[in-house]
């Protein structure tokens, strides 16, 4: 996957620490606030999608986090 600019970026992410840079997009919530980042598939994970493959989400540590994986907007 590569990395996006998200619609609405807030900030950026983990550039000063050395990784590539992740924009974000901040939203406020009612109990929670979320941070919101845009991938899009590569041609050749975008093929695979098509011939079935999975969307795989990995999580380092050892406690899963809440998170939601959903289908962005069309680019304009």
């Amino acid at each position: 996957m590569i990395v996006s600019m998200i619609k609405g970026k807030t900030r950026v992410l983990g550039e000063a620490q050395g990784y590539l840079p992740l924009p974000i997009r901040d939203e406020p919530g009612k109990s929670s606030n979320a941070m919101v980042s845009a991938w899009e598939p590569t041609p050749g994970e975008l093929q695979r999608l098509n011939d079935g493959a999975k969307v795989e989400v990995r999580i380092y540590g050892g406690v899963h986090p809440p998170i939601r994986v959903e289908v962005g907007e069309e680019a304009s």
